[in-house]
């Protein structure tokens, strides 16, 4: 098969973000075509993600003249800076969060049609709180907003969210996710991971807001007739139902009861380790088994609190772990 070879290229316009060139390409079938190729320095696009959570903005983009939900993305306009240095100065920049590391799982095209721009798409993880530093007035008046993934992807399902490099990287993000815990190769039918865990509580409204206000779960559910709450960190569902009689339900002994030795809640970093620790100490109703340290030998690390329902939560940070 004969391809398309390039003949000319002369430059038409030149801004101080792209230029244009006419480009005379000869064709497989040897006739000459002209196309005008906007050249563009690319770009990355950062998915901020942390205990389920996702980090975006909305800013005013001047091309549609409204404003967009994103996430953090910018051009590759530093010479010789690596791509993954520019990911993690888009995270400082536009959300005020600093990667611990950065992971690249994408790379597209935005508009081959007619564009040269490629565009590499980051997850970042293991994020610091730090001080923004937005560049321009958009950025400036720009909103930061946080939620969880799973409300982010609804958000795209339903219209809300419709820039193009954040619905990939919203999808992006899932699919790496879900690749992390999918089972490969024998063809056997096989668990995709917990559907969710129920625990029986003391005091449901106690439990319900230990899991909303201490730890930052929300609401995704409720039976009233039982009663129960369904909460989620965006990742893990917990049901908690309420026991029928407080004063006669025997506490779980994990040493001579058989059922759920304890509940184990991933964080993506020894800050988060700690700052969720020192919430739930001081946190009414909470007893506290042990402070944050070395699993074992490590390098893991957690701690052990009982949570005002009375069932054993562990909070737990291991940095060979992708925190997905």
């Amino acid at each position: 098969m004969t391809g398309f070879f390039e003949r000319s290229r002369a430059t038409t316009y030149r801004g101080m973000v792209i230029s244009v060139d006419e480009v005379i390409y000869r064709t497989p079938s040897g006739d000459d075509v002209s196309r005008e190729i906007v050249r563009h320095m690319g770009a990355v696009v950062v998915v901020p993600y942390d205990l389920g959570h996702v980090y975006l903005i909305r800013q005013f983009r001047a091309a549609t003249g409204d404003y967009l939900l994103e996430l953090p993305a910018g051009k590759r306009d530093v010479d010789d800076e690596p791509p993954e240095v520019t990911a993690v100065r888009e995270c400082l920049e536009e959300v005020g969060v600093e990667p611990g590391r950065v992971e690249l799982i994408h790379r597209f095209w935005n508009s081959p049609g007619f564009c040269d721009e490629l565009t590499l798409l980051y997850v970042a993880l293991d994020l610091e709180q730090r001080a923004r530093s937005p560049q321009g007035p958009e950025e400036q008046d720009a909103e930061i907003v946080r939620m969880p993934l799973n409300d982010a992807l609804s958000m795209v399902d339903n219209g809300d969210i419709t820039d193009a490099k954040t619905i990939i990287g919203l999808y992006g993000l899932d699919r790496w996710h879900r690749r992390g815990s999918r089972r490969e190769g024998d063809g056997r039918a096989g668990t995709r991971g917990v559907d969710h865990v129920g625990l029986s509580v003391l005091d449901l409204s106690a439990s319900q807001a230990f899991f909303e206000d201490c730890l930052g779960w929300k609401l995704v559910g409720e039976r009233p007739d039982y009663p129960a709450a369904f909460v989620s960190d965006g990742t893990t569902m917990v049901t908690l139902w309420q026991v029928a009689n407080p004063d006669s339900a025997v506490r779980f002994d994990r040493r001579s009861n058989v059922g759920l030795h304890h509940l184990a809640l991933r964080v993506s970093s020894q800050a988060d380790l700690h700052a969720l620790f020192h919430a739930a100490e001081k946190w009414p109703g909470v007893a506290v088994e042990f402070g944050p340290e070395l699993s074992g030998p490590g390098p893991k690390q957690h701690a052990m609190v009982y949570e005002p329902g009375g069932n054993r939560i562990e909070l737990a940070y291991d940095p060979r772990i992708s925190t997905t």
